[in-house]
């Protein structure tokens, strides 16, 4: 198993790199984008979020509706990278779907520390952002170089074994949903308790 995965890493190593860079500078982009935002749409950002935590302090949270939404979201994106791998933009529809994944992250996180400054923002950010996201980012920049190699394979006709690849690529989706399905669980039950026990010392 351990050999598989290197020399799955091993094969895509440029793949991982590239994609990885484009998110990284996705991040770049979604914080410089907050930090030369108006004064109105600070302002705006600044209700929204702090609306947010007092929501989560005063409301006793339902885990398994967040649960449902953070699964049907994983869903969703799955989809969308197979739809997009499988169709003549699937390259750049990866890069896009990786930009905005990093733009996402930098625009939450540089929009919460705008609100409750770098210490306690960083604490806000990391609760609810970092460890979900150390398992859905890998899982979803796999499953896009997986379904990238999987449309070449078909469109150059490299399919020894048509069978065999198409359960291959069933296995790695299947793979993915449950690396999903794990960051959910630490999204609903881990982040979102951890956040509470942090709120106090973040609205403080």
């Amino acid at each position: 198993m351990f050999n598989k995965v290197k020399r799955h890493f091993k094969e895509n190593v440029k793949s991982y790199f590239i994609l990885f860079a484009i998110l990284l500078l996705g991040l770049i982009v979604g914080i410089a984008f907050i930090n030369h935002a108006n004064n109105a749409q600070k302002e705006q950002i600044s209700n929204y979020i702090s609306g947010f935590t007092t929501t989560i302090k005063d409301s006793k949270i339902d885990y398994w509706v967040l649960l449902k939404n953070s699964i049907m979201s994983n869903i969703k994106i799955t989809l969308i990278i197979i739809f997009v791998s499988m169709s003549l933009f699937g390259t750049i529809g990866s890069y896009i779907i990786s930009f905005y994944k990093g733009f996402s992250l930098g625009y939450t996180i540089s929009s919460i520390i705008a609100v409750f400054g770098v210490a306690k923002g960083l604490t806000f950010s990391m609760s609810l952002i970092l460890l979900n996201q150390l398992v859905y980012i890998p899982a979803m920049i796999y499953l896009i170089i997986c379904s990238n190699k999987f449309y070449r394979k078909i469109i150059n006709d490299e399919l020894n074994d048509t069978k065999l690849e198409i359960i291959r690529y069933i296995i790695t989706v299947s793979i993915t949903l449950i690396l999903f399905l794990l960051s959910s669980l630490i999204e609903t039950f881990i982040s979102s308790n951890l956040l509470l026990a942090l709120l106090g010392f973040i609205t403080s």
